[in-house]
């Protein structure tokens, strides 16, 4: 989003056809300045900023309640705690894309990774199956060789009359 567009959102809320006061409960009004120091928290304050209750607290502590224990605020407050609401929605939204970017650049990555050694594994894997292959064939013919030198030793013990030489 544009940052004229945000200013069209302000303007928007300046035109809201709003009575001159708004009332709100007091717990309310808390949870929400509340909310927005954590997100400040989250967004990462400056130190030596002020949270983002600090401009609003005086709200909380100056204007008197009603018997319901509502807070009576003038359309300008609401405005800009709407506005500082706003804000921070956005401030947090924009830090989660950023954060949601980067995890997808570090997954990609990680993906590549992972391809290219499952290739050099596969790789690895069809050296080894040929080189068992290679030694079983080599053990096959030595088996061979030997079954064959020993048919060879018993035709010749059967041919000198069963006399052989032992060892």
């Amino acid at each position: 989003m544009s940052a004229e567009h945000h200013g069209d959102d302000y303007k928007l809320l300046d035109l809201c056809n709003m009575p001159d006061t708004v009332e709100i409960p007091r717990p309310l009004l808390r949870a929400i300045l509340l909310e927005l120091d954590k997100s400040a928290d989250v967004l990462g304050k400056v130190e030596g900023d002020p949270l983002p209750s600090d401009w609003h607290r005086p709200l909380i502590l100056t204007r008197t309640t009603n018997e319901l224990g509502n807070i009576e605020l003038y359309s300008d407050d609401v405005r800009k705690l709407t506005r500082t609401c706003l804000s921070t929605i956005r401030g947090l939204h924009e830090k989660l894309r950023k954060s949601l970017e980067t995890s997808t650049s570090v997954l990609e990555t990680l993906e590549q990774e992972k391809k290219r050694i499952d290739n050099v594994l596969a790789y690895d894997e069809r050296i080894v199956n040929m080189d068992l292959l290679t030694i079983g064939a080599a053990n096959d013919r030595r088996a061979g060789i030997e079954e064959l030198s020993s048919t060879r030793s018993e035709d010749d013990d059967k041919e000198s009359g069963g006399v052989g030489v032992e060892q």
